[in-house]
């Protein structure tokens, strides 16, 4: 079990910060996993649709595929329970030095019930919120589909992963015009440098990006290696956002258009302040469904 934490704390790969300006972030850590982690026990014990109801915020979003109203979209769903169930667990995490926001990130798997054959997988990214003393809730979700690893990773109902701080310093003053106004920079110089040169120069310490269809990429070397394999230049339009109080943590979300005309589709993107200027920490891009073609009528044409 030891050798086991081990292993799954090198995967995670942060380095342990302790206290950050006299108050020790870790227990608020400890409690955003703990919440993640309930999450997806509910998940296989009552049902997705009871699970997101509960943990939700009564504002959260979730990408159906493109931003919906999250509790209004589970709501509306009245079919009996799936013969299939999710679950997820939490592999990476951060939360703000103001203590209120905060993300977490890892595998998820659709599994039969019954055999536990896995039908699909791949990553989720989750941002959640708190009020004062009040519980964790998600305020976005969302996620990709991507092809079954080669290389062995990390079970999601493994053992428990050894979370630890990490965070930046932030001045408190950054607020959400600035972060926009940040999302709407790095779509400028994408188109107008091309986009993997403005993403490099904004790339956080440790970034992950992931794209549907696509095995993660996870790191500053295999983030620019996924960027330069492709001349393509995106351009965004950011929706909407939230910044922690402690102006160290935010994200944006929003529409996205590549410039040759390939689909268009939604993002969410996780800042952090580093080094006085936000920073990508976490990138998701899932394309637009194809619309299905007409029917064709009766008799032909």
């Amino acid at each position: 079990m030891k050798k086991a934490v081990l292993l799954w704390a090198a995967l995670l790969g942060w380095a342990a910060v302790g206290l950050t300006q006299g108050y020790d972030l870790q227990p608020t850590l400890d409690s955003l996993v703990q919440a993640e982690v309930a999450f997806s026990r509910w998940s296989v014990e009552k049902g997705m649709r009871e699970a997101f109801l509960a943990f939700l915020a009564d504002d959260g979003i979730l990408f159906r595929p493109g931003p919906v109203a999250g509790k209004e979209w589970w709501q509306a769903i009245k079919t009996p329970p799936s013969p299939v169930f999710l679950i997820w667990r939490p592999v990476q995490a951060q939360v703000a030095r103001s203590g209120e926001l905060g993300w977490t990130t890892g595998p998820w798997e659709l599994r039969k019930n019954g055999t536990g054959e896995v039908s699909s997988h791949g990553q989720f990214i989750s941002v959640w919120k708190r009020r004062a003393d009040g519980p964790w809730r998600v305020v976005i979700d969302a996620g990709i589909s991507h092809p079954y690893p080669a290389a062995s990773v990390p079970r999601v109902d493994g053992p428990a992963a050894a979370f630890q701080v990490k965070t930046y310093a932030g001045d408190g003053a950054p607020n959400l015009a600035s972060l926009m106004e940040s999302d709407r920079e790095l779509s400028r110089a994408s188109l107008a440098q091309g986009t993997a040169a403005a993403y490099t120069e904004r790339l956080a310490e440790e970034p992950r990006f992931y794209r549907d269809g696509s095995q993660p990429s996870l790191g500053r070397d295999a983030v620019r290696a996924a960027l330069a394999a492709s001349s393509e230049r995106w351009s965004w339009q950011p929706l909407g956002g939230d910044v922690s109080k402690a102006g160290d943590l935010g994200y944006t979300y929003g529409t996205f258009q590549v410039e040759k005309g390939s689909e268009p589709g939604y993002y969410l993107r996780i800042w952090s302040r580093q080094g006085g200027a936000w920073r990508i920490a976490v990138d998701v891009a899932t394309v637009m469904p194809t619309p299905a073609p007409a029917s064709q009528p009766a008799g032909g044409v």
